[in-house]
């Protein structure tokens, strides 16, 4: 089921509703979205794996949303939603990756000012949400967990986190749970890579790990599969990276597979944080400063 309704954003704009089943897929609707349209999803699970094709505005935004108080799922095994251009918001949906060996959602270099509001992304077996070193994304008001990465080859843990990715700028998350991961709930920069990132604010989050009840994605039940919930990493060279956590919760951070001197917040290497009203407990190390 398919229908439009004109006259949004700007005179050209429309609203695409698309139900499950129907003979139009989301990406078709993606193909053809131009800024200011809003592509409204009703409830039920859609099996697609999607990528943008077209740029929205500042002023006209395209925007990938559920209907009103209606659940609905995207899922693929592994990538679900590949993030390429800018000014993109997605609201009200839940992201599935079936514990697939890619990360669930990519925002690439060129995806600027995406806005992630209400998600729930899910069942990774790489990172949940990944990033290149776009600017301005914004994540709020969402749940990030079960990104879990066992390497059944070599049968070891691996990382695999909630949100990493390269040198971003000006990225906020806020009023964020992040649990159950076996990396991080927020890593950056693995790669240690030029120009580095830059002003990352997170407020009102809660991070936590807790053994797990079942067994899960190649983890056995009672395995505290993660790390940190945020580590900090920068290249030798860069410039001093300002990072400002607010109002923030983390609980759980002991007893971890494979990890020593297990702490809540590993802040290391060219960094100057800010702390608020932070409140760790039940953990090995609340701060671990390096």
């Amino acid at each position: 089921m398919i229908w439009t309704l004109a006259f949004l954003a700007s005179a050209s704009a429309e609203e695409i509703i698309l139900a499950p089943g129907g003979e139009t897929s989301i990406q078709s609707v993606i193909n053809d979205a131009m800024p200011g349209d809003i592509i409204t999803l009703t409830e039920g699970t859609y099996e697609e794996k999607l990528s943008t094709e077209s740029d929205g505005t500042e002023e006209a935004p395209i925007t990938l949303r559920s209907a009103e108080d209606e659940e609905v799922v995207i899922t693929h095994p592994g990538e679900v939603f590949q993030i390429e251009n800018e000014y993109w918001i997605i609201e009200g949906i839940t992201f599935d990756g079936q514990y697939g060996n890619n990360d669930i959602i990519e925002i690439r270099d060129s995806a600027n000012h995406t806005r992630l509001n209400n998600v729930e992304v899910k069942q990774s077996g790489r990172d949940c949400i990944d990033m290149d070193g776009p600017t301005g994304v914004r994540i709020s008001n969402s749940t990030i967990h079960h990104c879990l990465y066992f390497d059944a080859d070599n049968d070891v843990r691996d990382e695999a986190h909630g949100i990493t990715g390269g040198a971003v700028q000006d990225l906020r998350i806020e009023n964020t749970d992040i649990h159950t991961f076996s990396g991080d709930g927020i890593q950056f920069d693995s790669n240690r890579s030029a120009p580095g990132w830059n002003n990352i604010y997170i407020e009102g989050c809660r991070f936590w790990l807790e053994p797990l009840t079942d067994d899960t994605a190649g983890f056995s039940a009672g395995d505290v599969p993660g790390d940190n919930a945020i580590e900090t990493r920068t290249w030798n060279t860069a410039p001093e990276a300002n990072l400002t956590i607010v109002n923030t919760k983390a609980w759980g951070f002991k007893d971890g597979m494979d990890v020593s001197n297990q702490a809540a917040f590993l802040f290391k290497e060219h960094v100057n944080v800010k702390l608020q009203r932070i409140q760790v407990h039940d953990s090995e190390i609340a701060f671990r400063l390096r």
